[in-house]
């Protein structure tokens, strides 16, 4: 499974993920993270992101925490969105799966 960041973050993100050894654009074999594609770096933010995003990935799932720019974002592109619902809210998406933890990503990619 390729696994490519597609964020609203700033320029840090990058060398955050690096940091933490989740992105290694020098060693892309063990590179648990393939590409970062940010707002900043591109001009563009979310949703319109996760269409250059689909296009260049061709990204099939899309997790993110916002009803309107992940979800219907990602939708709008062609892309499964996965409702990352942190705050027991109780609010749910109704175009696609709605998760609590970033762990439960797993259960949907096995």
């Amino acid at each position: 499974v390729d696994v490519v960041v597609v964020s609203d973050f700033d320029e840090r993100l990058p060398k955050l993920l690096h940091a933490h050894g989740l992105y290694l654009p020098d060693e892309p074999s063990v590179s648990l993270i393939q590409d970062v594609i940010t707002s900043y770096s591109v001009g563009i933010s979310k949703p319109d992101l996760l269409a250059l995003a689909k296009e260049k990935w061709n990204i099939s799932l899309h997790v993110g925490d916002s009803l309107k720019r992940d979800v219907a974002g990602a939708q709008a592109a062609g892309i499964l969105p996965v409702y990352l619902e942190r705050t027991c809210s109780g609010e749910k998406s109704t175009k696609g799966n709605t998760i609590h933890t970033l762990k439960e990503v797993l259960k949907l990619i096995d």
